[in-house]
């Protein structure tokens, strides 16, 4: 049984969304869910857990300039994904 699940998010251009996949994939780190957001975002989470016990690492990438504000218009909830 794990303890707990931490989920890491990074946010990255989209030039260099594949190559986040495939540096994290050479370390072991595959992508458990992958999706999209037309026009907006794409994003994928990729389970750690093997070298990282109870870590996910969430890349988002955004396809739009505002997709922070139309995703989360509350500027707090949107903190919570930027840190």
């Amino acid at each position: 049984a794990r303890s707990g699940t931490i989920i890491m998010a990074t946010i990255c251009p989209p030039a260099q969304f594949e190559t986040a996949a495939a540096t994290l994939a050479r370390e072991g780190i595959v992508v458990g869910q992958r999706a999209a957001i037309p026009t907006l975002m794409q994003f994928a989470y990729f389970d750690a857990s093997g070298p990282m016990a109870g870590l996910f690492i969430e890349v988002i990438s955004p396809l739009a300039d505002d997709w922070l504000a139309r995703m989360f218009p509350d500027p707090a909830i949107a903190r919570i994904v930027t840190g």
